[in-house]
């Protein structure tokens, strides 16, 4: 007897592999499975204007890193003793304008270098909400705790959103043509809505994604993690504390369910065969000067040094650094 129901996959069109450049933009959701990419080795820039929730400011952040134009002071804004930009996450402000401008022109040019090589974008977008900021009427990435009363909220129609989102992709397309775009929607529920109103938010973004993926002449897919969350994994033991966001053992489940979709045979067993090492360096005994540790060290190192003879392309050296720092103490 089967006592749930599984949302059925298929087979990606498009295969990822570790030779490929991948740029992960959105929500925090992408920020989780982007970090368990990096941590199986992919080639990926994660969030370059930090975690970003609403297709309008998606769209805005892509066609900046499409132009390059690089912050200046009169893109800051000021909340007590931080400064800040709008188009960003709080993770890219400082105290100084010269240090907010370096994190966030160095963050941009890193993901315009790499546009015109980028094989791969994942974008996750969360909610059609967002707050425009009453004295430009711009609409923010983050609010970075300014009063609610500068900002107007509004509701992104889908209209709206797919002419934003189809203008960026074109732009994209155009400068790099062999571009694979894979959406996903979040599956973290808005409670602050209300569910009815976080559901309504989620089914706009579900009929943006089908809509735009069906004009992209196979360029653009989507994948489930939202209704893997709802419907595979619909229970509280799924979820963290506060009983919206997924908890980590369920962006686990949704990850390893992305690989059956889009990872080849290939790109599963070098995964297997880095794994063992990457747990290996997270390992730290009581005792890490001792010869145990030392043979286990260069046990791991001898691991290392094969799988970068059997795959040439994947960069190895921060582990044999690693190894060789810990072997000289």
């Amino acid at each position: 007897m089967e006592f749930r129901t599984q949302v059925k996959l298929g087979k990606s069109e498009f295969l990822l592999s570790h030779q490929h450049k991948v740029l992960l933009m959105g929500s925090c959701f992408a920020q989780e499975v982007g970090q368990r990419l990096q941590n199986d080795k992919f080639n990926c820039l994660l969030n370059p204007f930090g975690i970003l929730y609403n297709p309008a400011s998606i769209c805005k952040s892509l066609e900046r890193i499409v132009a390059g134009t690089l912050f200046t002071e009169n893109d800051l804004q000021k909340q007590g003793e931080m400064f800040f930009s709008w188009m960003h996450h709080s993770d890219f402000s400082a105290t100084t304008e010269k240090e907010t401008l370096q994190l966030m022109n160095t963050s941009l040019q890193e993901a315009n270098a790499m546009l015109h090589e980028l094989d791969v974008l994942v974008l996750t977008f969360g909610t059609n909400r967002c707050y425009k900021w009453k004295e430009s009427g711009e609409i923010v990435g983050n609010c970075h705790k300014v009063p609610e009363s500068q900002f107007e909220v509004v509701d992104l129609s889908i209209n709206e959103m797919e002419g934003m989102l189809t203008e960026t992709l074109g732009k994209l397309w155009e400068i790099n043509p062999k571009l694979q775009v894979i959406f996903t929607i979040s599956p973290i529920r808005y409670a602050k809505y209300g569910f009815h109103g976080s559901q309504l938010s989620k089914a706009s973004l579900l009929l943006l994604c089908h809509e735009v993926a069906n004009v992209s002449s196979g360029r653009a897919q989507y994948f489930p993690a939202y209704e893997i969350m709802m419907d595979e994994l619909r229970d509280y033991r799924f979820y963290a504390t506060d009983m919206v966001h997924p908890s980590s053992l369920a962006v686990d489940y949704i990850y390893e369910r992305f690989g059956e979709w889009c990872f080849g045979e290939d790109t599963i067993r070098l995964m297997q065969q880095y794994r063992p090492i990457h747990r290996a360096l997270q390992h730290r005994p009581k005792n890490d000067k001792g010869e145990e540790y030392a043979a286990f060290l260069r046990q791991t190192l001898g691991k290392i040094e094969k799988l970068k003879k059997e795959y040439p392309f994947l960069p190895l050296e921060k582990e044999i650094e690693i190894c060789n720092i810990r072997l000289s103490r």
